[in-house]
């Protein structure tokens, strides 16, 4: 693999694993499923970082909204944050849901989906799946946008 070469995304743990003294981001369980070992993050706080459950939970929670009220939740990332066990680097998932129009098409409501995602079973499961959770507070703020749109 060469300096800047991307490939898709279901394929990079298994890459990373076959190519010595590469680096690249992966989320937890993949980099489980493959035996790869994580890196500690220097931050410039107390100790570097380990990528866990409970860290990036902890960077998600410095994450920012940019538009205050609404339905609009994208979020600023700080990618600079020394704050005590927050690993800066991560991604949040997104979902798209639009409100209906004047002639709606009947489809399923995915609100109830995307309500317990965020709840605290949800929450849980992601936990449990090797993903971080949302920080509570970002996770009733995605709750409210939802409720809005009932």
């Amino acid at each position: 693999m060469k300096t800047g070469e991307g490939v898709l995304e279901e394929n990079v743990a298994a890459r990373i694993s076959r190519t010595d003294g590469t680096i690249s981001y992966l989320p937890p369980g993949e980099m489980e499923a493959e035996d790869l070992a994580p890196v500690r993050l220097d931050t410039g706080g107390a100790q570097p970082v380990l990528p866990d459950a409970d860290s990036l939970v902890e960077g998600a929670a410095k994450a920012r909204r940019l538009h205050a009220g609404g339905t609009d939740l994208t979020m600023e990332i700080d990618h600079a944050t020394r704050a005590q066990d927050a690993y800066p680097i991560f991604r949040f998932g997104y979902a798209v849901l639009c409100a209906p129009g004047k002639n709606p098409v009947r489809t399923p409501d995915a609100r109830p989906f995307f309500v317990h995602a965020v709840d605290d079973d949800g929450r849980r499961t992601a936990a449990q799946l090797g993903y971080g959770a949302l920080p509570k507070k970002l996770a009733q703020e995605v709750e409210n946008v939802l409720e809005q749109g009932n």
